[in-house]
This record gives structure tokens, C-alpha cells and sequence, in this order.
């Protein structure tokens, strides 16, 4: 190792340790125990110009906050900034500067020299809509139009580019004119790309109304996908009807049928949905609607508790070969266990592969050992199935049961050391802990970022697991677990998924954040287990206070406001705010609250509370007993109310057994 490689490493480590006191009588692992020491790197001298312009940022900050406007330009222009990777956030605020003043020429001559080709697309989509923004303000609509569509073409899906429909639609409407054909369905991709429906459906029969006969049909479909998703199903319907009576050919004609089933699905009307899935299941002429048809009436004859028939449409799923096959042919198995018929579910997962498919076989064999049926060799098989999957590292649901089933740990006790082998990318990350280490947190975390999109500014490209690592350890030393625990996804991405080198890795995803709130809620909230509640928190909001979900869920353990109204209530507090459920004490404690109302309701079971607390107590099935009691917490998180519910509690539930293992805790 060469020797600044070795001192980046060593400067960079968060100590994470094994202590050996809190070991288990039956296992040499310990307890981890965490504690965030950030120092400055000695060598400081070797990463100058990046410390240099991270201080230039700082001051340009410090100045505006005291509104030295003039003294922040300044310090701005400074060539350091020039060749940073700040060089667009500098420039874009000098620019801005030079607009309050009036200067509106000074600032697009400015703007127009700028171009870098370093830039992210993010940089280049914001430059260009600064540009035509700049344009618009001299009175030179016809650039500024140019500048706003080309963004908008470009850039549909990035922040600047709303803006740019804005004032695409200012220009035109003060020249008495309409946004042209083009411009309009850029404007749409925009809307549908930034999440905003209504207003592409708005668009979408605008266009509809001028669009040739041989296009209607598309649009119609279109906007009836569209309403759906706003859930305005009436209208959907209404939309879904006239693509079909638009429709110029059978494939279009099928595809609009296959929408108004997914209508009538979204609306919850039962056996219309299914019968509509069927009857176009048998008649469909393209196999992609033959096969969307199988799956989702599978899937919807499976959320109605109506198990042969999910399972007969599941089988022709798998018969048709396409990229679902496998999963079909596993739920296939899982439908004839939950109605009971073991033997036929065992056959189905025999002849399948996948982690899911060899547990619930070795399950199902385990099963027929218990009820007295078991053939010769069942037990044996079943224990060779669980040890192979027990073997893999790692906390994903059917591992993590596996291990459950033989009553083995996991986390053999290791816990890797940040190691950058590269000696420039180490330089590199050196760099990084040094800004952190002074305290400049805007700009580390910045840095961080870049580092982890590529910027190559910021990294030579060469990001090893170790490097990964050493990145999460300045996040964490930052008290920034979003962020270091998705660089250290990232690492455990860079390693073989069987590799036995994940292992060190785990504890690094698990940290103990909030420990100082989240244990106290927990004594208070009628004992719950801590690694339950670390694991919502991690799948949530991956401990981030200030998280906010596009549903508009809020903080720590991502609750709506008229949820946490209902916590607010019973807790006897005033109701909350968007401002008070951000404070990580009110997140987590109002989010432990409901956690353990929904385990009340529902018998104590986590699997289920889990399911009800992101889906709503409202969509738990009515057999929801019975799924426990064929197949426990697995089989119910195969059948929670939908696929989004479905990998929640899987995840949460790995996450849970990752806590319990490593016990995480900051060293006193």
C-alpha cells in the first residue's frame, strides 16, 4: 500500500468497533460500538486548492449574510472558484448579482462565456434556463425562446425546466398566441416527468382536440392513465371508453381495454376488475396484453383472497416465458399454500430457483416433517436449503427467516475498515474530510454528492468498496446517516451479492441514529423492540428529519399530518406541524406512537402492523389470520396489500434481524 493511500485510511475511519464484552454466551460477535471522531488530516497542504475554494465559498456565504453584496462578488470571482467544481454555483450567483443591479447585459455576456464541459446536466440545464431567463429581461423574447424550449427539450425531467414552460407561456400569451404543437408536448413531458397530472391531463385534450384522427385514440389513453393516477376514475373510465371507440386497429383497441380494467382495479371494484383481466386474457391477439392481463389478474384475484384462481393465471404467467416467469411461478406455489394444497405448492417450488423459491420449498418440506407425511429425505432437505440460504450474507427477508428457522446468527463479527487502495482517489477524500473537518458542512456534504454521482472534479472514477466506506465515515462524522448510508449501499454494490466480503460491510448500514430518542420512545411506547423501530425509521426516512415524501410524509418515521394529528390527540399535544413533525424528537416519538397502535390492532403482529402502517389499517386483508397461520410473518408479507406494502415489510423485517444482531450503540 502506498503511503498516502495508508494515511487517507487512517484519517478517515469512523470507529466502528466490536465489543466483546456485549457478546452473547453462544457467539463470539459483540456489540458495535459506534463513535464519530472527524479530525483534520495532517496533510493538509496536499489538497490546497480544494480547501482553498471551499473557504472562498464560505465567505462568499458569510458576506451575503451580512448583505455585502458587492464584497460576496468579489470574493466569487476569485480563480480559484473558476476551476472548481463550484464553478457554475459561483458563477450563477454573480450573474444574479449583476440582475439586481439592472445589468442585465453585463450578466448574459457573463452567462454566455460560461459554458463548461465539465458541467453536470443539472449545471447545463440550469445555465440555460439562467440564460433565457436573462434574455427575457433585456426584451429579447425571440432568444429567450429559443434558450426556455431548448431546456425544456433537453432537460424535461430536471428542476429549471418548470420555470421554462412558464415562461415559454408568458412570451406567447403577451403576443397573443398559444404554446405551438411542440412546445406543448414538451410541456407535457415536463408535467408527467416533475409529477404533476392535472396539468398534463390538461394539456393532453388540448392536444387531443387538435390532433388527427389517427392520434386520438393514443391521446385518449393518455389522459385516462393519467386521470387514474389522480385517482379521478370517473373521468379515467370516460377517457379509457373513448380510446377504445377511437381505436384504429385491435392493438390499440386491447390496450384501451387493458386500461379500463386497471381503472376499474384502482377503484376497488372487485370482480369486475378480475372478470374484465380474464375475459381480455383469453381474446387478446399482442402476447404483452395477453401476459400484463394474466399477471394483474393474478394479482387481483390474489388481493381478493380468490387463491386457484390467482394461481391458475400465475401458471400461465410462468408458461408464457416472459421476464415475470420465475416470480409467477413462485406465487403460483404460494397461492396453493395459503388455500392449503401443500403438496402442490411444493411441486410448484421444486421446480423453480431463486432464494424465494428454495426457502418456501425447504418450508414446505418442514411442514410435511411436522403433520407426519414426510418422505425420506424431507428433513434433510429442508436443513440443507435453510443452511445454503442461512450461508448467504447479508439481511434480505429469506435469508435472515432462514437463519430464524435454525436458530443460527448471521454477523460472523467482523467490521470492515474504510481502506481507499487508490492513492488519488484517497487524495481525493482527504480533501473532502479536511472541508469537513473545519466545520464546513454545506460544502462537504456538497462534495460528498459530487463524489457520489461522478463528478470528475471530484473523484478519478477508481471507488472501490473501501473508498465507498471512507466516504460514509465523513457523512457520519457530518451526523448526516442519509447520506452515509446510502455511499455505503453503494459499497456493498461494489462487492459479489454471495461474497463472504459482504459481511463486514453490514454493520456500516445499521447505524444507531437518534439512539438519545429513540430508546427513551421505546420504554415509553409499552417496551417495543429497538430493532423494529431503527428498521422503520432506516426504511422510511433513512434517518433524515427533514425527509418528505412525495405522498407528503413527513419527518423521521414519514407520517401524514392527519396521522400525527390522531398521535397529537391521544398523546394530548396540540396539533402538529409540517415545522414540528421535522423536529426529530416529535418524528420519531409520534412515529413510535403509531407503530404501536397499529401492533395493538392487529394482534401484536409486526408483519401485518408494518403493512398497516404504509398501506392503512383499512387495506388488511380479512384472512389475514389464516395467512399467519400457514406460513407466519413471511407468507402474509408475500400477500400485504400491494407490491409496495409487500417489499416494505420484507425490508423492514431484514432490517430488524440486522439490528438484533449487531446490537449498535454509541460507544459513552
Amino acid at each position: 500500500m502506498r503511503p498516502l493511500a495508508r494515511f487517507v485510511i487512517g484519517a478517515l475511519v469512523l470507529c466502528v468497533s466490536v465489543d466483546a464484552r456485549a457478546a452473547s454466551p453462544t457467539s463470539a460477535a459483540g456489540r458495535v460500538r459506534w463513535s464519530a471522531a472527524l479530525s483534520e488530516p495532517a496533510a493538509a497542504a496536499a489538497h490546497a486548492p480544494l480547501l482553498e475554494a471551499a473557504n472562498a465559498r464560505r465567505e462568499a456565504r458569510e458576506r451575503l449574510s451580512r448583505a455585502d453584496t458587492l464584497g460576496a462578488d468579489s470574493v466569487l470571482a476569485s480563480p480559484v472558484l473558476g476551476r472548481s467544481v463550484w464553478a457554475w454555483e459561483s458563477a450563477w450567483q454573480r450573474a444574479d448579482f449583476a440582475l439586481e443591479r439592472g445589468d442585465t447585459t453585463g450578466a448574459d455576456r457573463w452567462l454566455a462565456s460560461l459554458e463548461d464541459s465539465l458541467w453536470t446536466l443539472a449545471d447545463r440545464a440550469a445555465w440555460s434556463a439562467l440564460r433565457a431567463r436573462t434574455r427575457a429581461w433585456r426584451g429579447d423574447t425571440a432568444s429567450a425562446l429559443e434558450l426556455a424550449r431548448l431546456t425544456i427539450r433537453l432537460y424535461p425531467g430536471l428542476a429549471p425546466s418548470n420555470p421554462m414552460v412558464r415562461l415559454i407561456e408568458s412570451i406567447q400569451r403577451a403576443r397573443g398566441d398559444s404554446l405551438s404543437a411542440a412546445d406543448e408536448r414538451s410541456a407535457i413531458d415536463v408535467d408527467v416527468l416533475r409529477g404533476d397530472r392535472q396539468s398534463a391531463v390538461r394539456r393532453m385534450k388540448r392536444e387531443r382536440g387538435i390532433a388527427p384522427v389517427s392520434e386520438r385514440s393514443r391521446w385518449a389513453l393518455r389522459i385516462a392513465e393519467q386521470s387514474r393516477h389522480v385517482r379521478r376514475f370517473e373521468e379515467a373510465a370516460a377517457w379509457a371508453d373513448s380510446a377504445h371507440r377511437s381505436a384504429l386497429d385491435a392493438p390499440s383497441r386491447e390496450r384501451a381495454q387493458l386500461e379500463s380494467a386497471r381503472i376499474r382495479r384502482s377503484q376497488r371494484s372487485g370482480r369486475g376488475a378480475l372478470e374484465s383481466y380474464e375475459q381480455l386474457m383469453r381474446v387478446a391477439r399482442d402476447p404483452a396484453v395477453r401476459e400484463a392481463c394474466a399477471w394483474e389478474a393474478a394479482r387481483e384475484a390474489q388481493d381478493s383472497g380468490e387463491y386457484a384462481r390467482a394461481e391458475s393465471a400465475f401458471v400461465e404467467v410462468s408458461a408464457a416465458g416472459g421476464r415475470r416467469a420465475e416470480e409467477a411461478h413462485v406465487l403460483a406455489g404460494l397461492c396453493a399454500y395459503a388455500r392449503g394444497e401443500r403438496e402442490t405448492a411444493l411441486e410448484r417450488w421444486s421446480k423453480a430457483s431463486g432464494e424465494s423459491a428454495r426457502f418456501w420449498e425447504a418450508t414446505a418440506l418442514r411442514d410435511r416433517v411436522r403433520r407426519g407425511r414426510s418422505q425420506t429425505g424431507d428433513a434433510a432437505r429442508a436443513d440443507s436449503l435453510y443452511r445454503t440460504l442461512a450461508a448467504l450474507p447479508g439481511y434480505r427477508l429469506y435469508r435472515a427467516a432462514a437463519r430464524e428457522s435454525l436458530g443460527v446468527r448471521g454477523w460472523p463479527g467482523e467490521v470492515a475498515v474504510a481502506a481507499c487502495e487508490d492513492s488519488a482517489e484517497a487524495a481525493r477524500l482527504a480533501a473532502i474530510h479536511a472541508v469537513a473537518a473545519r466545520g464546513n458542512t454545506i460544502d462537504a456534504v456538497f462534495l460528498l454528492n459530487r463524489w457520489m454521482v461522478g463528478d470528475v472534479r471530484v473523484t478519478s472514477g477508481a471507488r472501490s468498496a473501501g473508498s465507498w466506506l471512507s466516504a460514509a465515515s465523513i457523512a457520519y462524522g457530518l451526523s448526516r446517516p442519509d447520506l452515509a448510508t446510502r455511499l455505503v449501499d453503494r459499497a456493498m454494490q461494489a462487492v459479489e451479492d454471495s461474497s463472504a466480503a459482504l459481511w463486514p460491510l453490514i454493520a456500516w448500514a445499521h447505524p444507531p441514529a437518534f439512539e438519545e430518542i429513540v430508546r427513551p420512545n421505546i420504554v415509553d411506547s409499552l417496551g417495543m423492540d429497538a430493532a423494529l423501530v431503527w428498521g422503520l425509521i432506516r426504511q422510511e426516512s433513512r434517518f433524515d428529519p427533514r425527509a418528505r415524501s412525495v405522498s407528503n410524509a413527513l419527518g423521521l418515521a414519514q407520517l401524514l399530518l392527519p396521522t400525527a394529528g390522531d398521535v397529537a390527540r391521544w398523546l394530548r399535544d396540540p396539533p402538529p406541524t409540517e415545522a414540528r413533525l421535522f423536529e426529530p424528537d416529535i418524528g420519531a416519538r409520534y412515529g413510535i406512537r403509531y407503530l404501536a397502535y397499529v401492533l395493538s390492532r392487529f394482534d401484536r403482529n409486526v408483519a401485518v402492523a408494518l403493512t398497516a402502517y404504509n398501506a392503512g389499517p383499512g387495506t388488511i386483508r380479512p384472512d389475514w389470520r389464516l395467512l399467519l397461520e400457514r406460513g407466519g410473518d413471511a407468507l402474509f408479507s408475500e400477500f400485504a396489500s400491494n407490491a409496495d406494502s409487500q417489499d416494505y415489510t420484507r425490508r423492514i423485517l431484514g432490517f430488524r434481524q440486522a439490528y438484533r444482531e449487531l446490537q449498535p450503540t454509541f460507544r459513552p
